[in-house]
């Protein structure tokens, strides 16, 4: 697929696509890819008018809509600026805009513009988007006539490539230095770090937007890892590790419920299996919701606690993610990973006799591999087929291979680079072929192009102001020619690394294995019931997702003695049918106990729709007619009463019709198909 890169002008509320520019990719000006996150203007929002806010925040994210609508930087820092300013305005802008998705202003507009860098291509984003703004690249050209620009984010302490484009880098946990840095609009002289995690400042106060994702939150269930693998960024940028309290987490996720409506709460976590109480948090969230999900985990703790697989299997987890690291033991101990290969069989045997979907095996190659590391990895592979076939043959297996990148602050900063690709040709051959012949699917993380890129980049590479390149899905094969040139100098100095020792981790098991089973038996027989629910006229534009949770939310706040027994709300009348609704509706909701008023079926009689369109009254006309559905047409006031012949009611499609030239009111039923788009529904007969 090619690299997709859109260049706008940011300075006007409607972005309008530029001519091709050197280092990018000219596409049309379609903006599908980066479609609206929400309703506007939401109420969720909170915003007071633009005018009158005592601050106004500009939070950016360096990469489109579609591609952070999982992650949680944005959120956390809306509900810092909102805990430490009520009356501020806050938006969003995402990559390629420079403008605020709520209010239309561009940045320039904004007291203080907060840019979260989360991975390293990323960075590649902010002096482009600055330059298709109207922005002098250069923080030095912009001062005291631009508001100031701080970046943070996961990726800040790899960010000094970008340091001559912005006017602060924050690294460290902002959750206690926000205030600081709203009020005075610069960066804290020294680096922060929350010393005691507290769960009261897990983000809670922010929107629900467009997204697929809108019914799931994130629960960060601890900081740092108690690991020290020396290729580990995080690992060794977030040191020490601490965990959240338990008791904490558990009341936090019910706030979370209550404020954002979401159906499904994920644990976020460097890996979820090192938290002490990780049985409690299971079991009892999957009392209060209806799904909880975790990914990442130590393979060697999965090994070493027999309990926790069936926990997980328990749990309804069917997709298990294992980060092995290295092809063989001797390069995992040069990862300095503490996983010895029996671990790893042990786990992989068990997981075979799970009813289980998939397994997903992550590798890092290093450019050190030797014939004996390979001839290793190859016995492997072909144990591993053996034993697929001898106990679950149709269990898909992947395997997903990346090159490794030498990050600032891990052991391995000063270890040899490999920045040509006939390094890799040697090693990467015969790794695809070890899988592709024993019929395992194999895939590579980044492109070569993205790789070389990201180590130079991480270790300091020099961005020359004047480039005009992006990223976007992916990196053109031409940008490395560029990129390459920014390097600076390296120095191999590799340090003698300590071997890891496994660190011990004493889990707390689950106290009643059996009666989570049953509870989990229980929610998957449980049955929806149906109730009449109106959606308000300012919700409109909001997708499936996020009318859901909407709706969940405000169930929430205004009977929060639902919020125990309440799991999941969902629209179950016309957003199946793919259309946009607002006015009163059908929603199923699942409980573990009933209430209210039920319906007892899944399928409406009939709904009365209005749809304000210009030339909708003809289009109405010409879908009965490609339909079959005879009608005559009779003047009433303004518009036509279109009678339906008792043949084409019995059709269940369309019982009714008055159309005016933009304007139409239908009662539908249940065979209809017309592909309404956001309609508003003022009557529903059941």
């Amino acid at each position: 697929m090619p690299h997709q890169c859109h260049s706008y002008d940011i300075d006007v509320a409607k972005a309008e696509s530029l001519a091709n520019d050197s280092g990018s990719v000219r596409m049309g000006s379609n903006m599908s890819d980066y479609s609206q996150p929400g309703p506007r203007p939401d109420p969720m929002f909170g915003n007071p008018d633009f005018t009158a806010a005592t601050t106004r925040v500009l939070i950016v994210r360096l990469s489109p809509f579609r591609d952070v609508d999982r992650s949680t930087s944005h959120l956390f820092l809306f509900d810092a600026v909102r805990r430490a300013e009520p009356r501020a305005y806050i938006d969003f802008a995402f990559f390629p805009l420079f403008t605020g998705i709520q209010s239309s202003h561009p940045a320039k507009d904004f007291d203080l513009v907060l840019v979260s860098n989360s991975f390293v291509l990323e960075m590649l984003n902010l002096p482009y988007m600055l330059r298709h703004s109207g922005w002098p690249v250069l923080a030095s050209e912009r001062a005291g006539k631009f508001p100031p620009v701080i970046l943070g984010g996961s990726n800040a302490s790899a960010a000094q490539s970008l340091a001559p484009f912005v006017d602060g880098i924050f690294v460290g946990e902002a959750e206690e230095a926000l205030a600081e840095i709203i009020r005075t609009r610069r960066v804290p002289s020294a680096p922060v770090k929350l010393k005691r995690p507290r769960a009261d400042l897990l983000p809670l106060r922010y929107p629900i937007l467009n997204s697929p994702e809108a019914g799931t939150a994130r629960l960060q269930i601890t900081y740092g890892c108690p690991f020290a693998c020396s290729f580990c960024f995080e690992g060794f940028d977030r040191k020490p590790y601490r965990e959240l309290p338990a008791a904490d987490l558990i009341a936090h996720a019910r706030r979370l419920k209550q404020q954002t409506g979401c159906e499904e709460i994920d644990f976020f976590s460097f890996n979820f299996n090192t938290h002490t109480d990780i049985a409690r948090l299971i079991i009892e969230l999957n009392r209060l919701f209806d799904r909880v999900s975790f990914k990442s985990q130590r393979v060697d703790l999965l090994a070493q606690t027999p309990w926790l697989l069936p926990l997980e299997v328990a749990a309804d987890k069917r997709s298990f993610t294992l980060g092995i690291e290295g092809i063989s033991e001797r390069l995992r101990d040069f990862l300095n990973k503490s996983l010895a290969t029996a671990d790893i069989r042990a786990v992989l045997q068990s997981l075979l006799r799970e009813r289980i979907r998939e397994i997903k095996l992550f590798y890092i190659l290093t450019g050190h591999e030797t014939d004996a590391d390979l001839a290793e990895f190859r016995e492997f592979v072909r144990w591993l087929k053996e034993k697929r076939r001898a106990a679950n043959p149709n269990l898909r297996i992947v395997f997903s291979a990346g090159l490794l990148v030498r990050m600032p602050g891990t052991p391995l900063e000063n270890d040899r680079l490999f920045l040509d690709e006939a390094d890799f040709k040697p090693i990467l051959g015969p790794v695809k072929s070890a899988c592709e012949t024993n019929n395992f699917e194999f895939r590579l993380a980044a492109s070569w192009t993205d790789y070389a890129a990201t180590q130079v980049l991480a270790l300091g590479g020099t961005i020359n102001p004047d480039a005009d390149i992006c990223y976007d899905t992916a990196l053109p094969p031409s940008a490395w020619e560029q990129i390459k040139t920014w390097q600076q100098p390296h120095v191999t100095r590799l340090k003698p690394l300590r071997p890891s020792k496994p660190v011990a981790r004493k889990l707390r098991p689950p106290e009643d294995l059996p009666a989570f089973r049953e509870l989990m038996a229980r929610k998957a027989r449980l049955k929806p019931f149906f109730v009449r629910l109106r959606v308000p006229p300012e919700w409109s534009g909001a997708t499936t997702e996020s009318l859901n949770a909407r709706m969940f939310a405000r169930l929430l706040q205004q009977r929060p003695e639902l919020t125990d027994n309440l799991l999941s709300v969902r629209e179950a009348a016309f957003t199946p049918r793919g259309w946009q609704v607002t006015g009163e509706t059908v929603f199923a909701l699942k409980a573990w106990k009933n209430f209210g008023d039920t319906i007892g079926t899944n399928e409406f009689r009939q709904a009365t729709v209005e749809l304000r369109q210009p030339g909708i009254g003809a289009r109405v006309q010409e879908w009965l007619r490609a339909e079959r559905l005879a009608f005559s047409a009779r003047r009433d006031s303004n518009g036509y009463r279109l009678e339906l012949s008792a043949d084409a009611r019995k059709k269940r499609i369309v019982f009714d019709a008055y159309v005016e030239t933009d304007f139409a009111r239908l009662t539908i039923g249940s065979k209809c198909r017309l592909d309404l788009g956001q309609i508003h529904v003022t009557a529903l007969v059941l």
